[in-house]
């Protein structure tokens, strides 16, 4: 967030953005980039200190990809714990549509839900991003392919099994919030654009209390790193409504709830 003291009819403005969510290669990389060529140094940056819409358990995978996008950035301290640990979920292209299927209708009917994509999800699956004609080895990445018969089935079998859970592209996630999140092809993501870090960065970030990553092929040394590293330090669970996860015990109560 940033002040600004640039001629206004009031002499200031706050802007609010996080600069790490940025998705375009032509965008910004930091406040002092979309400032100083206007207003020179007559801005202030006041940097959020809490975070009371996202869990640790979700927030600490959000973090460890925003220090590989910017070592420097600091996030904001989440003030729940969490009920459920980051489900790391790997599968073969056939069998997507139904890994994906049992996590959501697992979820209670009056819970926000959303699957996420990665964006040009209707492109020929080949391996290779279309944006910049890189695959996803440039992360270290496994081999991953698209579900079986495409997005559009998947779509399907979501409508289907849980009428009303919203599917849709990153590009059109950012900004949005949901109970439960279910992000495909995650390696997908990161291959797709030379932003694909920000672009996983704000998918992961929607989850308001519970996290999915499903990936066809097997993760890549980038997110199977991520996974190992959090893997000895799940937080203790809270109160968020949520049906238990491997005997979890209600300890707090759920803060957005």
């Amino acid at each position: 967030m940033a002040h600004s003291d640039a001629p206004l009819p009031n002499r200031w403005m706050t802007l609010v953005g996080d600069v790490a969510q940025t998705s375009s290669p032509a965008g910004i990389d930091s406040w002092d980039d979309a400032l100083s060529p206007y207003v020179d140094d007559r801005w202030v940056l006041c940097e959020l200190t809490v975070n009371y819409r996202t869990p640790a358990t979700v927030s600490a995978v959000a973090e460890a990809l925003l220090t590989e996008i910017d070592p420097r950035a600091t996030s904001p301290r989440p003030v729940r714990q969490g009920r459920h640990p980051v489900e790391w979920a790997e599968t073969d292209a056939a069998s997507v549509a139904t890994v994906v299927t049992e996590r959501i209708t697992a979820v209670p009917p009056e819970r926000a839900v959303a699957v996420v994509l990665p964006d040009h999800d209707h492109d020929d699956d080949n391996g290779v991003d279309s944006a910049d004609g890189h695959d996803s080895a440039h992360r270290g990445g496994a081999h991953d392919s698209a579900p079986a018969n495409g997005y559009p089935a998947l779509r399907e079998a979501v409508d289907s099994a849980r009428p009303g859970t919203s599917v849709l592209p990153l590009a059109l996630a950012k900004g949005l919030e949901f109970d439960v999140v279910v992000v495909v092809d995650p390696e997908r993501v990161l291959a797709r654009s030379p932003q694909g870090l920000q672009d996983l960065y704000v998918g992961t970030t929607r989850a308001t209390q519970r996290l999915v990553l499903v990936q066809t092929g097997g993760f890549g040394t980038l997110l199977a790193g991520i996974r190992d590293a959090l893997a000895d330090g799940d937080a203790e669970p809270d109160n968020d409504g949520l049906p238990p996860s491997d005997g979890a015990t209600d300890k707090r109560e759920d803060l957005t709830a």
